[in-house]
Formats: structure tokens, sequence, C-alpha cells
């Protein structure tokens, strides 16, 4: 119901980890408030949300509203990086795994610490990454779900690098990439030097604001006409385009998310579903209206919600209906899901879908436009940079950097 932009700060970083580290670091990388222009930062990341609490994989609520535990992959670059087509050789970080923060850690609006160690370190527990002398980088991330096929692995060409996805439904699709120009608004330091470790020092982190990449409908009901609350609604189903790529670095961020031009015709069937007690989702349970009223506005919220890919008009959709009183089969009506206006459902947009149920033989459909609202801004406490191990506890303990993928 809320938009969810999240903010991932990255304190920076300045040695390669193989280079040895004074005892007294500091975690912006000065010392009793001087700047050591020759000291290492470590790049640490932060997540901002909303207070709504969702399962790891965000089944439970077919898009990400809060941080729990979530899957995160991270992309850097080299800036002057012109070729991403061989990302083992030039990439800073390769599509590294990350781990958002636990639910309520400590609050999901205003901090909260993602865990991104570098799996190449020798070091037990991981560490962190560090910025590479004078080097400028852009960052990336994206959030997939699970809804990478297996056995598939990232495109890679000259201009960018994309991640195939097969959806069912039930899976939230988001890109980011800091944008150094807004991250340096009101400080003396030039977009030119975000982001490096002389940026970093200065405090100057990355921002990854996460966009939705799908249109969100969750479904209401309400009895249309006296009779209507004694239909059973047995089954929801939307029909949507499943499978194509999404595009995860670009030096063009415009270019991020889905690319429209992979998208395949073939249209899947996506289940409402509902949530499940041991956690998860399970078939939806046949439900009716409320009792009928002459206002018609006793909506009850059914299902969970659908994901679908955006850009069309409309969408089919089949509800299947029976009533238990007189025993009938299950009967399907196919109303569509189209705004008044006309307009295309558009990505990071969320849809309320109102279904008046008048009986077994009629279904009307309106769909109002409800568009997430912002999670708010990461507040990061510097004091808890990771630095040398001797002096303080490396964030996060033991291993959560995952392996780099193809």
């Amino acid at each position: 119901m809320r938009k969810l932009y999240v903010y991932v700060a990255l304190a920076a970083m300045a040695a390669m980890v193989s280079c040895s580290k004074d005892n007294d670091v500091k975690p912006q990388g000065g010392n009793d408030g001087v700047i050591d222009e020759d000291s290492p930062v470590a790049v640490q990341l932060g997540v901002s949300g909303v207070d709504i609490s969702v399962s790891p994989k965000s089944k439970a609520l077919g898009g990400v509203d809060a941080w729990n535990s979530h899957a995160l992959k991270i992309y850097a670059f080299d800036r002057t990086v012109a070729d991403f087509s061989n990302p083992y050789v030039t990439a800073f970080i390769n599509n590294v795994d990350a781990t958002a923060p636990e639910a309520g850690d400590p609050d999901p609006i205003t901090s909260g610490q993602i865990t991104l160690l570098n799996p190449a370190s020798e070091a037990q527990p991981k560490e962190p990454f560090y910025y590479e002398g004078t080097t400028v980088y852009d960052f990336y991330g994206y959030y997939m779900d699970d809804a990478q096929p297996e056995n598939t692995y990232p495109d890679t060409t000259a201009t960018g690098i994309s991640v195939p996805f097969e959806i069912d439904g039930t899976q939230d699709l988001m890109v980011a990439k800091a944008n150094p120009e807004a991250d340096v608004r009101g400080t003396e330091v030039a977009a030119a030097n975000a982001y490096s470790a002389y940026a970093a020092r200065r405090d100057i982190q990355p921002t990854l604001r996460f966009k939705h990449e799908l249109s969100r409908f969750t479904f209401h009901i309400v009895a249309g006409a006296s009779g209507g609350e004694n239909v059973l609604i047995d089954s929801v189903i939307v029909y949507s385009k499943y499978k194509g790529d999404l595009r995860v670095v670009d030096a063009d961020s415009t270019k991020l998310g889905i690319d429209a031009a992979t998208v395949e015709d073939e249209v899947a069937k996506f289940y409402l579903k509902e949530s499940a007690a041991a956690g998860g989702l399970q078939e939806l349970t046949p439900v009716k209206p409320d009792a009928y009223t002459e206002t018609r506005d006793n909506f009850k919220k059914i299902g969970e919600s659908i994901m679908v890919i955006p850009g069309e008009v409309e969408y089919e959709l089949a509800v299947y209906t029976s009533d238990e009183n007189i025993k009938t089969p299950m009967k399907a009506m196919t109303p569509k899901i189209a705004l008044g206006t006309g307009e295309a459902f558009e990505k990071g947009k969320y849809y309320e879908v109102k279904l008046y149920i008048y009986g077994l033989e009629k279904v009307e459909v309106k769909a109002d436009l409800v568009e997430w609202e912002d999670g708010g801004d990461i507040t990061i406490d510097p004091d808890q940079m990771p630095v040398e191990e001797d002096d303080q506890e490396q964030p996060g303990g033991g291993e959560q950097g995952g392996q780099q993928q193809p």
C-alpha cells in the first residue's frame, strides 16, 4: 500500500583488502577529527523501508513493503569503464550477495544495516570491500526474489548487464543506481568525485534508491446487490506476460529496469493466493462478501496481491464463483481489469481491484490507483562503520557475502 524507496548508503573504502591497515583507523578515515587521506574506508550499507513486515522472499504480500533479510545483489564499477561485457575483469563488486536487515532491526523506517562482505576475503569473518586509491565508482543494486530461473546467469554486453526473469505474480522486481549529483547536494564535494575514498571521508555515501518495476493489484469484494453475499469467490486469476530480462547495470540509468524489448508475448495464469499460517502462501480459501448494504462500501480484502508486468491497458481476469446454499459448481466470469481513463498500468504503482458481486452470473470490476508512498531516508551512525578487528567487531558477524555469479 506504500511505495517502497530503499536507500542504501555505502560509506566507502581506500586500500586493497590485502594491504595492511592501521590499528587506529576511524570509521570515516579520520583521526581525532582530522581526515587521513591514506586511511582505508570500508563499504557499509544501510537501508530504510516502511513498517510492514514481510517474509524473506516477500511471498506473504506479493511485494516488498519492508525488509526482512531479503537477498539483494550489488554491482560496482570504476566510472571510467565503458565496456561491461567482462565484469570478472572490470567490476569492483561483481554481482555480490548482500543481506537486507532483519525485520524491525532496529527500526525499518529510519535505520538498518545491510550486510555486504567480500566473498574473496580469506579472513574470518569475511572483510568488507575497500575503495582502491583515487578510483571513482558507480554503484548498482537489484532485487529479484526467486524470479531468476535456475541455471541462468546475467547477460553481459558492452552497454550493460541484464538478468533473465520469470514471474508468477508473487515476486517483486526492483533496481537501483546511486545518483552522485543528489548525494553531494549541499556539500563542497563535486559529483565527479563521488563515489570514492576521498568523498567517503567527507561523509558522501552512495544512496541506492530501489524502485519497483512491476504493477501491483490487490482485490476487494463487496455485494453489489441483495443476494451477492451468498456467492463464494473460489479463485481469482490474472493473465499476464511473465518472461523477460531485468536491466540491472547501465551507464544510462533511464534504461535500468524491465527491458520491454525482451518481454515475450506468452501469458501465464497468476493466481491470487493468501498467507498461510505457517508462512508463505497457499491457495485462496473461498470467501463471501459481507452482507449487502445500499452504500456498497463495505469492501473486504481477499488474498494478498498479484504483481504483473506493467504497460498494458487492460488485463484479462477470471473470477470463479459458486453458491454454497444451492451447491452449484464453480462458474467462471471473465471481466477485464482496466482504468476508466484508458491509461496503461504503470510500474511501481498499486491498484485496488474492486469486485462487485451481484450473483453467480455477474461480477463488475473497478480499478483504483493508490500510489505507494515514500519509505523515508536512511540514517547511518558512522560509529557503526567497520574498522580493524582489534578495535571493533565486524558488522553482521560470520559469512554473509555470497558467491559471485557469472
